[in-house]
Protein backbone atom coordinates (compact mmCIF):
# COMPACT_ATOMS: atom_id res chain seq x y z
CA UNK A 1 0.00 0.00 0.00
CA UNK A 2 1.43 3.13 -0.98
CA UNK A 3 2.41 5.61 1.71
CA UNK A 4 -0.14 8.83 1.62
CA UNK A 5 1.12 12.42 0.84
CA UNK A 6 1.33 14.32 3.62
CA UNK A 7 -1.44 17.13 4.04
CA UNK A 8 1.12 19.89 4.89
CA UNK A 9 2.32 18.99 0.81
CA UNK A 10 -0.85 19.37 -0.56
CA UNK A 11 -1.15 22.84 0.63
CA UNK A 12 2.58 23.65 -0.66
CA UNK A 13 4.77 23.17 2.60
CA UNK A 14 6.96 20.69 3.54
CA UNK A 15 6.25 20.67 7.04
CA UNK A 16 3.47 21.69 10.02
CA UNK A 17 3.37 25.68 9.96
CA UNK A 18 1.00 25.12 12.78
CA UNK A 19 3.05 23.14 15.18
CA UNK A 20 2.98 23.57 18.59
CA UNK A 21 6.24 22.15 19.13
CA UNK A 22 9.07 24.51 20.87
CA UNK A 23 11.33 25.81 18.32
CA UNK A 24 14.74 23.98 17.26
CA UNK A 25 17.90 24.64 18.53
CA UNK A 26 18.95 25.47 15.06
CA UNK A 27 19.20 28.92 12.93
CA UNK A 28 15.66 28.07 10.79
CA UNK A 29 14.03 27.74 14.28
CA UNK A 30 15.85 31.00 15.69
CA UNK A 31 14.21 32.91 12.53
CA UNK A 32 10.45 31.14 13.68
CA UNK A 33 10.68 33.73 16.97
CA UNK A 34 8.80 36.57 16.37
CA UNK A 35 8.92 39.98 18.58
CA UNK A 36 10.64 38.76 22.12
CA UNK A 37 13.58 41.46 21.56
CA UNK A 38 12.81 43.04 25.56
CA UNK A 39 13.21 39.29 26.77
CA UNK A 40 15.88 38.37 24.48
CA UNK A 41 17.63 41.30 25.89
CA UNK A 42 17.40 40.46 29.75
CA UNK A 43 17.94 36.57 28.84
CA UNK A 44 21.59 37.90 27.58
CA UNK A 45 22.76 40.07 29.88
CA UNK A 46 21.78 37.57 32.82
CA UNK A 47 23.60 34.96 30.89
CA UNK A 48 26.91 36.92 29.35
CA UNK A 49 27.00 38.10 33.24
CA UNK A 50 27.43 35.37 34.81
CA UNK A 51 23.80 34.26 36.50
CA UNK A 52 23.89 30.04 37.12
CA UNK A 53 20.21 30.51 36.89
CA UNK A 54 18.08 32.78 34.23
CA UNK A 55 14.26 31.85 35.09
CA UNK A 56 11.48 32.53 33.02
CA UNK A 57 7.56 32.60 34.18
CA UNK A 58 4.56 33.07 32.05
CA UNK A 59 1.00 31.56 31.63
CA UNK A 60 0.57 28.04 29.81
CA UNK A 61 1.39 28.63 25.94
CA UNK A 62 2.64 31.89 25.94
CA UNK A 63 5.85 31.00 24.73
CA UNK A 64 8.79 30.11 27.28
CA UNK A 65 10.34 27.45 25.95
CA UNK A 66 10.70 28.75 22.51
CA UNK A 67 12.05 31.58 23.64
CA UNK A 68 14.22 29.86 26.20
CA UNK A 69 15.67 27.67 22.46
CA UNK A 70 16.09 31.15 21.11
CA UNK A 71 18.23 33.00 23.89
CA UNK A 72 20.27 29.82 23.59
CA UNK A 73 20.88 29.88 20.45
CA UNK A 74 21.60 33.56 20.23
CA UNK A 75 24.51 32.99 23.01
CA UNK A 76 25.92 30.20 20.75
CA UNK A 77 26.36 32.62 18.22
CA UNK A 78 28.50 34.84 20.61
CA UNK A 79 31.60 32.66 20.34
CA UNK A 80 31.89 33.14 16.30
CA UNK A 81 32.88 37.11 17.04
CA UNK A 82 34.86 36.71 20.09
CA UNK A 83 32.41 36.23 23.17
CA UNK A 84 32.05 33.38 25.48
CA UNK A 85 31.19 30.23 25.23
CA UNK A 86 28.30 28.80 25.20
CA UNK A 87 26.73 25.40 24.45
CA UNK A 88 23.18 24.41 24.48
CA UNK A 89 21.83 21.49 25.22
CA UNK A 90 19.23 19.96 22.59
CA UNK A 91 17.28 17.60 25.28
CA UNK A 92 14.86 19.48 27.87
CA UNK A 93 14.97 18.18 31.04
CA UNK A 94 11.84 18.10 33.34
CA UNK A 95 11.60 17.56 37.06
CA UNK A 96 8.91 15.16 38.89
CA UNK A 97 7.88 15.31 42.80
CA UNK A 98 9.54 12.39 43.30
CA UNK A 99 12.90 12.86 41.48
CA UNK A 100 15.78 13.01 44.06
CA UNK A 101 18.90 14.76 44.26
CA UNK A 102 20.36 11.89 43.01
CA UNK A 103 18.56 10.63 40.27
CA UNK A 104 17.86 14.01 38.62
CA UNK A 105 21.95 14.75 38.77
CA UNK A 106 22.68 11.32 36.86
CA UNK A 107 19.83 12.19 34.15
CA UNK A 108 21.68 15.86 33.87
CA UNK A 109 24.91 14.80 33.81
CA UNK A 110 24.36 12.34 31.41
CA UNK A 111 22.96 14.46 29.07
CA UNK A 112 25.83 17.28 29.68
CA UNK A 113 27.99 14.37 28.70
CA UNK A 114 26.13 13.46 25.29
CA UNK A 115 26.53 17.47 24.76
CA UNK A 116 29.84 17.79 25.45
CA UNK A 117 30.30 14.51 23.20
CA UNK A 118 28.51 15.98 20.19
CA UNK A 119 30.28 18.94 20.09
CA UNK A 120 33.83 17.67 20.69
CA UNK A 121 34.58 17.69 16.39
CA UNK A 122 34.05 21.96 17.21
CA UNK A 123 36.00 22.41 20.10
CA UNK A 124 38.91 20.06 18.80
CA UNK A 125 38.73 23.08 16.04
CA UNK A 126 39.39 25.66 18.67
CA UNK A 127 42.40 23.12 19.93
CA UNK A 128 40.20 22.15 22.93
CA UNK A 129 40.75 18.26 22.60
CA UNK A 130 38.40 16.25 25.69
CA UNK A 131 40.63 13.58 27.11
CA UNK A 132 38.89 10.25 26.95
CA UNK A 133 35.90 10.95 24.16
CA UNK A 134 35.95 7.89 22.72
CA UNK A 135 35.68 6.23 25.90
CA UNK A 136 32.63 8.16 27.25
CA UNK A 137 31.15 8.01 23.80
CA UNK A 138 31.16 4.20 24.67
CA UNK A 139 29.66 4.72 28.02
CA UNK A 140 26.75 6.72 26.67
CA UNK A 141 26.01 4.21 23.76
CA UNK A 142 26.43 1.03 26.30
CA UNK A 143 23.50 -0.92 28.46
CA UNK A 144 23.55 0.54 31.98
CA UNK A 145 24.27 -2.19 34.50
CA UNK A 146 22.14 -0.84 37.24
CA UNK A 147 24.36 1.09 39.39
CA UNK A 148 26.91 4.04 40.23
CA UNK A 149 30.39 2.96 41.77
CA UNK A 150 33.44 5.03 41.74
CA UNK A 151 37.03 4.80 40.17
CA UNK A 152 38.10 5.97 36.94
CA UNK A 153 40.85 4.23 35.48
CA UNK A 154 44.05 6.35 34.54
CA UNK A 155 44.05 4.58 30.90
CA UNK A 156 40.42 6.70 30.22
CA UNK A 157 41.61 10.04 31.82
CA UNK A 158 45.05 10.10 29.79
CA UNK A 159 46.09 11.00 33.19
CA UNK A 160 49.25 10.07 35.24
CA UNK A 161 46.05 8.18 38.27
CA UNK A 162 43.03 7.47 38.62
CA UNK A 163 39.91 9.81 39.81
CA UNK A 164 37.78 7.91 42.90
CA UNK A 165 34.70 9.09 43.28
CA UNK A 166 34.13 7.15 46.29
CA UNK A 167 29.80 7.25 45.76
CA UNK A 168 29.74 3.30 46.37
CA UNK A 169 27.82 2.42 43.87
CA UNK A 170 27.77 -1.06 41.56
CA UNK A 171 30.13 -0.55 38.47
CA UNK A 172 29.54 -0.58 35.28
CA UNK A 173 31.60 -3.24 33.57
CA UNK A 174 30.17 -3.09 30.20
CA UNK A 175 32.24 0.74 29.47
CA UNK A 176 35.05 -0.32 31.95
CA UNK A 177 34.18 2.57 33.57
CA UNK A 178 31.38 3.57 36.65
CA UNK A 179 28.13 6.49 36.61
CA UNK A 180 30.40 8.12 39.33
CA UNK A 181 33.60 7.87 36.73
CA UNK A 182 31.76 9.97 33.79
CA UNK A 183 30.50 12.69 36.76
CA UNK A 184 34.14 13.36 37.69
CA UNK A 185 35.06 12.89 33.93
CA UNK A 186 32.35 15.47 32.89
CA UNK A 187 33.28 18.15 35.93
CA UNK A 188 37.39 18.06 34.40
CA UNK A 189 35.96 18.99 30.77
CA UNK A 190 33.48 21.40 32.02
CA UNK A 191 36.93 23.08 34.31
CA UNK A 192 38.89 22.82 30.80
CA UNK A 193 36.21 24.71 28.76
CA UNK A 194 34.86 26.81 31.58
CA UNK A 195 37.50 28.10 34.07
CA UNK A 196 34.97 30.93 34.94
CA UNK A 197 31.66 32.41 35.06
CA UNK A 198 33.16 34.77 32.09
CA UNK A 199 33.86 31.61 30.15
CA UNK A 200 30.26 30.43 29.44
CA UNK A 201 29.27 27.23 30.19
CA UNK A 202 26.98 24.35 28.90
CA UNK A 203 23.04 25.83 28.96
CA UNK A 204 20.94 22.99 30.57
CA UNK A 205 16.99 23.70 30.06
CA UNK A 206 14.56 22.66 32.70
CA UNK A 207 10.62 22.94 31.54
CA UNK A 208 7.47 23.02 33.57
CA UNK A 209 8.43 23.62 36.82
CA UNK A 210 4.51 23.56 37.75
CA UNK A 211 4.42 20.05 37.53
CA UNK A 212 6.29 20.06 41.18
CA UNK A 213 2.75 21.47 42.01
CA UNK A 214 2.92 23.12 45.63
CA UNK A 215 5.99 25.21 47.24
CA UNK A 216 6.66 22.30 49.41
CA UNK A 217 6.88 19.84 46.73
CA UNK A 218 8.98 22.31 45.10
CA UNK A 219 11.33 23.37 47.70
CA UNK A 220 12.09 19.61 48.82
CA UNK A 221 12.69 18.93 45.28
CA UNK A 222 15.01 21.79 44.37
CA UNK A 223 16.53 22.82 47.20
CA UNK A 224 18.84 19.55 47.45
CA UNK A 225 19.77 20.72 43.43
CA UNK A 226 21.41 24.17 44.56
CA UNK A 227 24.93 23.03 44.82
CA UNK A 228 24.73 19.91 42.75
CA UNK A 229 23.75 21.32 39.38
CA UNK A 230 22.36 25.03 39.77
CA UNK A 231 25.35 26.66 41.20
CA UNK A 232 27.85 23.46 39.54
CA UNK A 233 30.71 25.25 37.54
CA UNK A 234 30.65 25.31 33.93
CA UNK A 235 26.83 24.61 34.14
CA UNK A 236 24.04 27.31 32.98
CA UNK A 237 20.67 27.06 33.59
CA UNK A 238 17.43 28.10 31.59
CA UNK A 239 14.36 27.72 34.10
CA UNK A 240 10.74 27.88 33.40
CA UNK A 241 7.25 27.63 34.74
CA UNK A 242 3.56 28.78 35.52
CA UNK A 243 1.21 29.20 37.92
CA UNK A 244 4.20 30.73 40.19
CA UNK A 245 5.90 27.89 40.67
CA UNK A 246 9.49 29.24 40.14
CA UNK A 247 8.99 32.25 42.53
CA UNK A 248 7.23 29.37 44.75
CA UNK A 249 10.56 27.54 43.88
CA UNK A 250 13.13 29.99 45.24
CA UNK A 251 11.53 31.19 47.81
CA UNK A 252 13.75 30.05 50.79
CA UNK A 253 16.97 31.19 52.07
CA UNK A 254 18.86 28.58 50.53
CA UNK A 255 18.33 29.89 47.57
CA UNK A 256 19.21 32.77 47.70
CA UNK A 257 21.64 34.20 45.10
CA UNK A 258 20.69 31.59 42.84
CA UNK A 259 17.63 32.93 41.44
CA UNK A 260 17.35 36.44 40.43
CA UNK A 261 14.09 37.51 39.40
CA UNK A 262 12.03 35.72 36.93
CA UNK A 263 11.63 37.32 33.54
CA UNK A 264 8.28 37.69 33.28
CA UNK A 265 6.70 36.27 29.53
CA UNK A 266 3.55 38.26 28.90
CA UNK A 267 1.22 37.01 25.43
CA UNK A 268 2.70 38.13 22.52
CA UNK A 269 1.50 41.94 21.55
CA UNK A 270 -1.38 41.18 18.68
CA UNK A 271 0.55 43.71 16.74
CA UNK A 272 3.31 40.73 15.81
CA UNK A 273 0.99 37.96 15.49
CA UNK A 274 0.45 37.86 11.74
CA UNK A 275 4.15 37.65 11.71
CA UNK A 276 4.05 34.06 13.70
CA UNK A 277 2.42 32.64 10.48
CA UNK A 278 4.34 34.32 7.87
CA UNK A 279 7.82 33.12 9.38
CA UNK A 280 6.72 29.56 9.31
CA UNK A 281 5.21 30.01 6.19
CA UNK A 282 8.28 31.49 4.25
CA UNK A 283 10.55 28.62 6.21
CA UNK A 284 8.20 25.89 4.95
CA UNK A 285 6.80 26.12 1.40
CA UNK A 286 8.30 24.36 -1.31
CA UNK A 287 6.78 26.23 -3.81
CA UNK A 288 5.33 29.40 -4.65
CA UNK A 289 1.48 28.41 -4.79
CA UNK A 290 1.54 27.16 -1.15
CA UNK A 291 -1.96 28.33 0.08
CA UNK A 292 -2.44 28.56 4.38
CA UNK A 293 -5.42 26.69 5.46
CA UNK A 294 -5.30 29.58 8.29
CA UNK A 295 -4.68 32.78 6.84
CA UNK A 296 -2.40 35.67 9.05
CA UNK A 297 -5.34 38.05 9.38
CA UNK A 298 -7.51 34.88 10.52
CA UNK A 299 -5.11 33.96 12.89
CA UNK A 300 -4.30 36.82 14.41
CA UNK A 301 -8.53 37.22 14.93
CA UNK A 302 -8.46 33.95 16.10
CA UNK A 303 -5.37 34.79 18.70
CA UNK A 304 -7.26 38.41 20.06
CA UNK A 305 -10.56 36.06 20.63
CA UNK A 306 -9.33 33.40 22.79
CA UNK A 307 -7.59 35.76 24.91
CA UNK A 308 -3.94 35.94 23.77
CA UNK A 309 -2.58 32.15 24.03
CA UNK A 310 -0.25 31.24 21.33
CA UNK A 311 -0.13 27.60 21.75
CA UNK A 312 -3.84 27.02 21.86
CA UNK A 313 -4.17 29.35 19.02
CA UNK A 314 -1.55 26.88 17.00
CA UNK A 315 -3.86 24.12 17.91
CA UNK A 316 -7.21 25.20 16.80
CA UNK A 317 -5.78 26.05 13.42
CA UNK A 318 -3.66 22.77 13.13
CA UNK A 319 -6.97 20.64 14.08
CA UNK A 320 -9.06 22.97 11.27
CA UNK A 321 -5.98 22.15 8.64
CA UNK A 322 -6.31 18.29 9.38
CA UNK A 323 -10.57 18.45 9.04
CA UNK A 324 -10.06 20.58 5.74
CA UNK A 325 -9.85 18.51 1.88
CA UNK A 326 -6.81 20.45 0.64
CA UNK A 327 -7.71 20.55 -2.64
CA UNK A 328 -11.04 22.09 -2.46
CA UNK A 329 -9.40 24.39 0.59
CA UNK A 330 -7.25 25.68 -1.59
CA UNK A 331 -9.26 26.48 -4.65
CA UNK A 332 -10.94 29.49 -2.49
CA UNK A 333 -10.22 32.84 -2.45
CA UNK A 334 -8.78 34.33 0.62
CA UNK A 335 -11.81 35.78 2.32
CA UNK A 336 -13.95 32.46 1.60
CA UNK A 337 -11.37 30.28 3.45
CA UNK A 338 -11.20 32.79 6.62
CA UNK A 339 -14.95 32.72 6.56
CA UNK A 340 -14.88 29.08 6.50
CA UNK A 341 -12.29 28.98 9.14
CA UNK A 342 -14.41 31.28 11.75
CA UNK A 343 -17.49 29.54 10.81
CA UNK A 344 -15.69 25.93 11.94
CA UNK A 345 -14.52 27.46 15.36
CA UNK A 346 -17.80 29.34 16.14
CA UNK A 347 -19.47 25.64 15.65
CA UNK A 348 -16.91 24.23 18.23
CA UNK A 349 -16.77 27.19 20.87
CA UNK A 350 -21.19 26.92 20.52
CA UNK A 351 -20.73 23.19 22.07
CA UNK A 352 -18.28 24.36 24.59
CA UNK A 353 -20.29 27.68 25.56
CA UNK A 354 -24.12 25.45 25.37
CA UNK A 355 -22.49 22.81 27.38
CA UNK A 356 -20.63 25.17 29.88
CA UNK A 357 -21.06 28.64 30.27
CA UNK A 358 -24.17 29.43 29.42
CA UNK A 359 -25.63 30.20 33.01
CA UNK A 360 -22.57 32.90 33.66
CA UNK A 361 -24.12 36.46 34.40
CA UNK A 362 -22.78 39.68 33.05
CA UNK A 363 -20.80 39.96 35.89
CA UNK A 364 -19.37 37.09 35.66
CA UNK A 365 -18.03 37.23 32.21
CA UNK A 366 -16.89 40.88 33.20
CA UNK A 367 -14.62 39.01 35.66
CA UNK A 368 -13.27 36.78 32.93
CA UNK A 369 -12.58 39.44 30.33
CA UNK A 370 -10.60 41.11 32.64
CA UNK A 371 -8.96 38.03 33.54
CA UNK A 372 -7.99 37.48 30.05
CA UNK A 373 -7.56 40.91 28.33
CA UNK A 374 -5.96 42.82 31.19
CA UNK A 375 -4.23 39.73 33.64
CA UNK A 376 -2.88 37.65 30.39
CA UNK A 377 -4.83 34.88 31.49
CA UNK A 378 -4.00 34.39 35.00
CA UNK A 379 -3.73 36.06 38.27
CA UNK A 380 -4.19 35.96 42.59
CA UNK A 381 -7.33 36.05 44.30
CA UNK A 382 -5.49 38.83 45.99
CA UNK A 383 -5.34 41.00 42.98
CA UNK A 384 -9.48 41.84 43.89
CA UNK A 385 -9.02 45.30 43.98
CA UNK A 386 -8.27 45.28 39.88
CA UNK A 387 -11.34 43.65 39.38
CA UNK A 388 -13.22 46.07 41.29
CA UNK A 389 -13.64 44.70 44.51
CA UNK A 390 -13.18 45.91 48.10
CA UNK A 391 -12.35 42.54 49.34
CA UNK A 392 -11.73 38.89 48.18
CA UNK A 393 -14.66 36.82 49.11
CA UNK A 394 -16.61 38.47 46.34
CA UNK A 395 -14.14 37.89 43.47
CA UNK A 396 -13.97 34.45 44.70
CA UNK A 397 -17.81 33.83 44.11
CA UNK A 398 -17.74 35.41 40.80
CA UNK A 399 -14.58 32.75 40.58
CA UNK A 400 -16.23 29.65 42.17
CA UNK A 401 -18.97 29.98 39.43
CA UNK A 402 -16.37 30.42 36.46
CA UNK A 403 -14.21 27.03 37.48
CA UNK A 404 -18.05 25.34 38.13
CA UNK A 405 -18.54 26.15 34.76
CA UNK A 406 -14.92 24.76 33.47
CA UNK A 407 -13.82 28.21 32.16
CA UNK A 408 -10.78 28.44 34.83
CA UNK A 409 -8.82 26.15 36.92
CA UNK A 410 -8.02 27.39 40.78
CA UNK A 411 -5.28 26.10 42.30
CA UNK A 412 -4.49 26.05 46.03
CA UNK A 413 -1.34 25.95 47.74
CA UNK A 414 -1.49 24.12 51.21
CA UNK A 415 2.11 25.16 51.87
CA UNK A 416 1.99 28.54 50.84
CA UNK A 417 -1.46 30.42 50.89
CA UNK A 418 0.32 32.95 49.14
CA UNK A 419 0.46 30.99 46.01
CA UNK A 420 -3.22 30.92 45.00
CA UNK A 421 -3.30 31.17 40.98
CA UNK A 422 -6.36 31.37 38.75
CA UNK A 423 -5.84 30.22 35.14
CA UNK A 424 -7.97 30.30 32.35
CA UNK A 425 -8.65 26.57 30.67
CA UNK A 426 -8.91 25.96 26.88
CA UNK A 427 -12.81 25.70 27.30
CA UNK A 428 -12.62 29.06 28.89
CA UNK A 429 -10.73 30.37 25.81
CA UNK A 430 -13.21 28.88 23.20
CA UNK A 431 -16.25 29.98 25.22
CA UNK A 432 -14.89 33.69 25.57
CA UNK A 433 -14.63 33.17 21.67
CA UNK A 434 -18.32 32.72 21.29
CA UNK A 435 -18.85 35.59 24.01
CA UNK A 436 -17.03 38.34 21.73
CA UNK A 437 -18.42 36.74 18.53
CA UNK A 438 -21.86 36.19 19.00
Amino acid sequence: MNMPTSIWWEYGFRGNPYSTDPIELSAEGRRLLVGRGSELKLISRQLSGGASVVALEGDFGVGKTSLAAAAAWDAAQWRANGGPLFIPMKIRLSLRPDDSRESFEQKTMRAVAATLVESAGKLKQEGRTLAGIEAVKRWLQAPEAGGWSGGVSASILGQGGGLSGGRNRTPNTSSGFSESGILDIVDEWLAQLFPDRASGGVICFLDNLEELRDSETALSVMEPLRDALFKRPGLRWLISGAQGMIRAAYASPKMTGVFLDPIEVLPLDHSLVPGVIAARADALKNRDDAVVPVSEKAFAHLYASIGQNLRYALNLSERYAFGQDPEALVLLDDKKRDDKFEESIKVEADRVYSAYAHDLTSADWKVFDKLLREKAGTCSPSDFADFGYKAMPPLLIRIDKLKAAHLVTYTKDDADQRRRTISVSDHGRLAYFRHVNS
